[in-house]
């Protein structure tokens, strides 16, 4: 059997908005629907909408489910950061393309209605990290895009300085 952990986190300010996080033994689901029910009565509110904000609203909500989507995973619990700083409940998820991490994706809860439970949630994924499989396809600083761009600019450089000292010699 699978032994999961699941926390809510609850805005202390604003209890409609939850986040619904629930570890696995090798990754994290997330369950954004406080969010998402918050972005749709912001989308219903009843001012008069011009034009443009009418076609803002129109593409904003695929883009956003889009985002709902790829945010609540499975991530690989490696990719998930969380830490609390005073009663801010901050999380961190990777995003990968091909393997590789390519961009972070932050989401903050301020402050969050029970503290005791989120550094509960956090010391729990930091043992269960220490468990878990490897999500890097290389290790370290060569799991980020940034890296091989960094890389592949360099070497082109290498090989183009050469070519231009010849053109400027003759």
């Amino acid at each position: 059997m699978t032994k999961t952990y699941t926390f809510t986190a609850r805005d202390g300010t604003n209890p409609e908005r939850t986040l619904t996080l629930t570890l696995y033994p090798d990754f994290v689901r997330i369950n954004l629907t406080g969010l998402w029910d918050q972005l749709g009565t912001i989308a219903g509110a009843e001012d008069k909408p011009d034009e443009a904000k009418t076609q803002i609203q129109a593409q904003a909500q695929p883009a956003t489910l889009k985002l709902l989507e790829t945010i609540s995973g499975p991530v690989h619990i490696k990719d998930f950061n969380a830490s609390m700083d005073g009663n801010e409940f901050k999380i961190q998820i990777w995003q990968r393309l091909r393997k590789l991490r390519l961009a972070p994706i932050q989401l903050v809860i301020d402050p969050v209605d029970n503290p005791d439970a989120a550094e509960a949630f956090i010391n729990e994924l930091e043992d269960r990290k220490q468990e878990a499989t490897r999500a890097a396809r290389f290790p370290g600083i060569l799991d980020y895009w940034f890296t091989w761009a960094g890389m592949f600019l360099g070497f082109l450089a290498l090989i183009l300085w050469p070519q231009k000292q010849q053109g400027a010699e003759g």
